[in-house]
């Protein structure tokens, strides 16, 4: 009976180990996909600020938004600023083109 009772006790103690080896294990290879998620979000963005391309750009932040933690680096807020910048020049021109219309 005493030896069974420590048999158990060894088994026990020993499936707690690997448990938490295998649960480093896990955390390791989803910590490992999350950074290639970042890094290739964050070569889309540069990709993106080289192009200046106002699709891209949004299609871009918001994928790197929806990553699980949400994506903070500084190529996201140099392509959030890229995005307003080029808005901005898009309306303007929007408005010059109706200012014209309406002058002619």
């Amino acid at each position: 009976q005493k030896d069974i009772a420590t048999r158990d006790d060894k088994l026990k103690k020993n499936s707690d180990k690997n448990l938490g080896k295998l649960g480093t294990v896990y955390k390791a290879k989803s910590l490992k996909t999350q950074l290639e998620r970042e890094n290739d979000v964050n070569d889309k963005l540069a990709a993106a600020i080289e192009e200046q391309d106002l699709m891209t750009l949004r299609r871009t932040i918001h994928e790197a938004k929806a990553l699980h933690p949400p994506l903070k680096s500084e190529s996201l807020n140099r392509a959030i600023k890229l995005e307003r910048e080029l808005t901005n020049i898009n309306s303007l021109l929007k408005e010059g083109k109706a200012a014209i219309k309406s002058g002619d």
